[in-house]
């Protein structure tokens, strides 16, 4: 009797969307601001885990008039 064995292999896709270079107005460098998926999905970390970063102090962003998130990418490779 034959066994037939097969392998899967997959590689994880990270998503990176069109982002913009702009200055952070908090530490006013030159870097990118990314949404918190985004954000997660560079540091291979859940989404909560970046806004328990934000909410400690470990990386820095800003809120956009619309409400949302927008983390420095800069503070987010400081830190890790």
């Amino acid at each position: 009797m034959r066994r037939r064995i097969e392998i899967v292999a997959v590689e994880r896709e990270r998503i990176i969307q069109c982002s913009v270079v702009t200055d952070c107005p908090v530490c006013l460098s030159r870097t990118e601001l990314l949404t918190p998926i985004q954000a997660a999905a560079l540091t291979q970390v859940e989404e909560e885990k970046v806004h328990q970063w934000l909410a400690v102090g470990k990386a820095h962003g800003v809120e956009t008039p619309e409400g949302e998130r927008r983390i420095c990418k800069r503070s987010l490779l400081l830190f890790g």
